[in-house]
């Protein structure tokens, strides 16, 4: 159902109990019924580009949601992320760039089978700390927010191999940032005033 005008969808969706991939992208939609988050054996969920402004924020929605490995919420309107968020143990790929985001919450770090983390283009001013016990992740974009700095324990992050923080604001990156990223290939620390881009490759 995605690339069409859908403006609502009818609570009889989440009738459908073996359902494993919903594409709701590119429509018109302000809303997702709470029924969606009740389909159990949902796996991916892709709701990119619509005009979506809140998610459901109740704990035992996203418990049920144990095999959900997948979700993009990109192009919204979103002005926070859940903290429920957390229950998603089986999430690897979360995708909320170019929403509204001031904030994330620290219940991210709960996402221990976390791959991929994109919230580039949004109004992020801090990062909390707890994002660096995303222990498996290999990509991490912060591009193009409003961050003036990085917790230091990002650094601990050792399966990372691609880190955007371009477009920010920060002026100074900690000594010891990149001592444990051995698998580190890209880097992108450009900032507005002088644009500047590193492209780090492993050597083997």
């Amino acid at each position: 159902m995605c690339s069409s005008d859908l403006e609502s969808l009818p609570s009889s969706i989440g009738s459908l109990p073996l359902l494993h991939t919903l594409h709701l992208d590119q429509n018109q939609l302000w809303a997702i019924p709470p029924s969606v988050f009740s389909i159990e054996s949902l796996a991916s969920v892709d709701l990119h580009q619509n005009f979506i402004e809140e998610l459901p924020d109740d704990s035992s929605v996203y418990k049920r949601l144990s095999k959900m490995i997948s979700l993009d919420v990109r192009f919204n309107a979103l002005s926070a992320l859940p903290t429920a968020i957390g229950h998603l143990k089986a999430l690897k790929k979360l995708y909320a760039s170019h929403n509204r985001l001031a904030s994330v919450p620290s219940s991210l770090g709960q996402l221990q089978n976390l791959l991929e983390l994109e919230l580039n283009d949004n109004e992020l001013k801090t990062l909390p700390k707890e994002v660096s016990q995303c222990a498996k992740l290999t990509i991490l974009d912060l591009s193009e927010n409003q961050l003036t700095t990085l917790p230091k324990s990002l650094g601990r992050l050792r399966p990372l191999m691609q880190l955007k923080v371009g477009g920010n604001n920060i002026d100074k990156l900690d000594d010891n940032l990149f001592a444990e990223l051995p698998e580190l290939l890209y880097l992108n620390v450009f900032n507005r005033s002088e644009e500047h881009t590193s492209e780090l490759q492993s050597l083997e």
